[in-house]
């Protein structure tokens, strides 16, 4: 890992600075000058903060990271499984669907069926229609066809 380069090239606060400019001066001058720029910006940070503290938060960079690999393999289960079951609830789905779209065309020839007599029977009997007409229900109530 990064954090186990980091903590090699963080030098201990009793490391002297000969000790630091040898292991600078190791580089060759060919390479670009980001070796030496991270080395310093690894003593720095070494410098800051304490090697307990650079241990705890490996730890927790650790736990966070077994962490998402748990819920990683637990989302992967459930798409495998998902995946599996997937054409048989869609087959449900569509008889179930088809079910309910049989239902409505019934219903719908029930509904207008009972229109139709309704307004039969008050062509034929427009009299006794009106007498009832209050305990019936409005032709508007019903679902339009």
């Amino acid at each position: 890992m990064a954090s186990d380069t980091l903590m090699r090239r963080v030098p201990n606060n009793t490391e002297t600075e000969q000790e630091r400019a040898t292991a600078s001066s190791s580089t060759t001058r060919d390479e670009p000058d980001t070796t030496s720029a991270a080395d310093a910006l690894a003593v720095e940070f070494g410098n800051l903060v304490d090697s307990a503290n650079i241990k705890d938060m490996r730890k927790l960079q650790d736990s966070i990271l077994l962490n998402l690999k748990q819920s990683r393999a637990m989302l992967k289960d459930f798409n495998d499984f998902s995946q599996e079951n997937h054409g048989d609830f869609e087959h449900d789905v569509n008889k179930h669907t088809q079910i309910v779209k049989t239902i409505k065309q019934d219903l719908d020839y029930v509904f207008r069926h009972t229109r139709q007599l309704r307004e039969r029977i008050r062509r034929a009997h427009p009299e006794a229609f009106n007498n009832i007409a209050e305990h019936l229900p409005d032709s508007e109530d019903d679902d339009s066809v």
